[in-house]
């Protein structure tokens, strides 16, 4: 997961997150910390990148992006809001609304329930993950 206690204050978040390309270079390295590339299609280990940036597997011969199998794959709205609004929901020590979230970042409802949705899934995805591992693995 991406480490948002290192940014004191939006402003420092998008200085440093210009770029989509910026943000995909921050999510390939919380997922594959190694740079062992995994497969998300058939779990094959080390995955070659391709010249326009995506991952090609010799094992099912698909090609992916860093997205696939992440609360990002198949979305419009532009990475760097995705982590304006993760950073907004994380730092709120008594919790953000959704239509809150939506004024501060001026989305549509629909883009707001989506984006909303999404990340909260994911945290408890997560939180079911660690309950689910064996005591001696904590």
């Amino acid at each position: 997961m991406i480490d948002f206690k290192k940014f004191n204050s939006i402003i420092s978040l998008t200085s440093y997150f210009t770029s989509n390309k910026k943000c995909e270079q921050a999510i390939m390295e919380s997922r594959w910390s190694d740079s062992d590339v995994v497969c998300p299609y058939c779990g094959k280990h080390h995955c070659k990148m391709s010249k326009n940036g995506r991952f090609h597997c010799t094992g099912c011969n698909k090609n992916f992006s860093c997205l696939v199998g992440t609360i990002f794959e198949n979305t419009k709205l532009p990475l760097i809001k995705w982590f304006v609004a993760m950073y907004l929901i994380s730092s709120h020590k008594k919790g953000i609304s959704s239509h809150q979230l939506s004024r501060d970042m001026r989305l549509l409802s629909q883009q707001r329930g989506i984006c909303f949705r999404r990340y909260v899934c994911s945290i408890l995805r997560a939180i079911l993950r660690l309950l689910r591992a064996p005591w001696s693995a904590m």
